[in-house]
């Protein structure tokens, strides 16, 4: 019971991760193309 618990989490975490991840793209990815617009 335990160790699915902790699965659980080390898989939340894991998805958070990628998420963050993610998002830290796309928000690269608008600057990128807010810079080139105005350029």
């Amino acid at each position: 019971m335990k160790s699915k618990t902790v699965l659980k989490n080390q898989w939340k975490y894991r998805n958070d991760l990628s998420n963050s991840i993610e998002q830290e793209r796309y928000l690269s990815d608008r600057k990128k193309y807010f810079v080139n617009f105005f350029q």
